[in-house]
């Protein structure tokens, strides 16, 4: 079985420009939610968002913000556009995102809603792959490319796609990640759930409104252990297992009883072998809905009780800081996962006073609870069904 390692971390997010300072916000408890006119501009009851606060300098945010990480993992990893694109179709580039493709349309459909003009006919051939092609052809990459759209799991899905990529024997070198910014419709579609929280995001805590938006891009260089090895790479991580399913349940509810949560956490923990005391932390997907809560502490709590080896886990929802950073989320949260196993400190579930009822699971709320973790498994559970769990270890 060939082993995939993470050689390299990029990231943007609300609370960290750069790896380094994401791994601080997320130890420390720092917030990037904040009071935003953003959602107010668009007649939106709540104000409190994960808002990138950037000057984007004349170009399109997601594009300033993914070049940002993208220079962050060459520089992290060693390698540079030449050397991916020396690979040929050795490599790969996987894409998650949710509403990129959209916002050519978005923009073209405000200014006709502003002006009342005659209808720009551009936009009925605009291109919605365009910024794909920006993202491969700065990254250098000529083996495949895939984009990946199942809403809020999208993330993690890329990364798990381009993990089977290279454990399949198919590339040696694999660019994987997420990026979302805000999107007036993806925005407004949540709103009319009327599950937006008026306040900061309280994820497990009895009294959670609902969830806040967030923006961010993060990007990973994957590659197999050997390919790693014979350039002298530094490794931060293990990916061991990665899997997917769909509820099949409702288009945007999850199953109640957790049926594809628990599923993808059980696959994935299958992939390894446990060590009597070894320490599980689980990067919930932790929305702060009335939904998806309680749903994953019964799937989490479940996958325990049907695990030898496993008397608990220790649990935190990164969107308590960052927001629900939709497409992005679940390659910002696996970020976080691979920078503070590598430094050996749990990341923080902030706002939480009144936690709710769960067994079998400690819920890192202080830093007293924050230790060094041996496996973690990254969640993300989307609308349609689409859930999707990822797994990484310490290398070794």
């Amino acid at each position: 079985m060939i082993k995939v390692v993470v050689t390299g971390v990029g990231v943007v997010s609300s609370n960290a420009w750069n790896a380094k300072e994401l791994y601080i916000s997320s130890i420390e408890g720092k917030t990037g939610i904040k009071n935003t006119d953003k959602l107010k501009d668009i007649g939106i009851s709540s104000l409190y968002a994960g808002e990138i606060a950037c000057d984007y300098k004349g170009i399109d945010k997601y594009l300033y913000i993914c070049d940002l990480a993208i220079k962050e993992i060459f520089n992290d990893s060693g390698l540079s556009k030449e050397y991916i694109s020396s690979l040929g179709s050795r490599s790969v580039f996987s894409l998650g995102t949710s509403v990129l493709a959209s916002l050519p349309l978005e923009k073209q459909m405000k200014k006709q809603l502003e002006s009342q003009d005659e209808l720009d006919k551009s936009v009925l051939d605009y291109n919605d792959g365009r910024y794909i092609y920006q993202l491969n052809e700065q990254l250098g990459n000529r083996g495949d490319v895939y984009v990946i759209n199942t809403a809020c799991a999208s993330g993690t899905m890329a990364v798990g796609n381009a993990f089977e990529s290279i454990r399949s024997g198919g590339v040696d070198v694999a660019i994987a990640g997420g990026v979302d910014v805000f999107s007036d419709t993806s925005i407004s579609g949540f709103n009319s759930m009327q599950n937006m929280s008026s306040k900061p995001t309280k994820p497990f805590d009895e009294n959670r409104e609902g969830l806040n938006i967030g923006e961010a891009a993060a990007f990973f260089v994957l590659e197999s252990e050997e390919h790693a090895l014979a350039r002298g790479a530094k490794i931060y991580a293990e990916v061991f297992g990665y899997d997917s399913k769909n509820d099949a349940y409702h288009i945007t509810a999850p199953d109640p009883n957790g049926a594809g949560a628990y599923e993808c956490m059980k696959n994935v923990i299958s992939e390894y072998t446990l060590e009597d005391g070894e320490v599980l932390y689980i990067n919930a997907h932790g929305t702060g809905t009335s939904a998806n809560d309680p749903m994953e502490i019964s799937a989490i709590e479940r996958l325990i009780e049907g695990k030898s080896g496993i008397e608990k886990a220790w649990m935190s929802s990164s969107k308590s800081m960052l927001g629900h950073c939709l497409g992005a989320a679940g390659a910002i949260e696996l970020a976080i996962c691979v920078l503070c196993q590598k430094h050996g400190q749990m990341p923080l579930s902030i706002s939480v006073d009144k936690p709710l009822p769960m067994n079998h699971i400690e819920l890192v709320t202080t830093k007293e609870q924050s230790i060094p973790f041996d496996l973690c498994i990254s969640n993300s559970f989307a609308f349609a069904g689409n859930c999707a769990s990822i797994g990484i270890c310490k290398y070794i």
